[in-house]
């Protein structure tokens, strides 16, 4: 099940531990949380092979919204991707 919310200013929004889920940002925004998506995670090896696996159906809308914002990051996961698929191979 896929849920989709539009948080307006002054709403807090409550993700349960383990739930996968993502963020846009629309403008400047404060968040607490304990995790998030980092340039970082988005290295080999780190979140999208994971993503891939787990959440197959959902990490084809991710990659779309990252190549949206992100350009050089979306040709990286690209090419992680094409290693899951044929088995390392580039």
């Amino acid at each position: 099940m896929m849920l989709e919310i539009l948080q307006n200013p002054g709403e807090i929004v409550f993700v349960p531990p383990g739930w996968w889920h993502a963020v846009l940002n629309l403008d400047d925004t404060v968040s607490v949380t304990h995790n998030y998506l980092s340039r970082y995670s988005m290295r080999p090896n780190l979140l999208w092979p994971e993503l891939c696996i787990h959440q197959p159906e959902f990490a084809p809308r991710f990659y779309r919204q990252v190549r949206r914002f992100e350009s050089e990051i979306a040709r990286q996961l690209f090419k992680i991707h094409m290693k899951l698929r044929t088995g390392g191979e580039s």
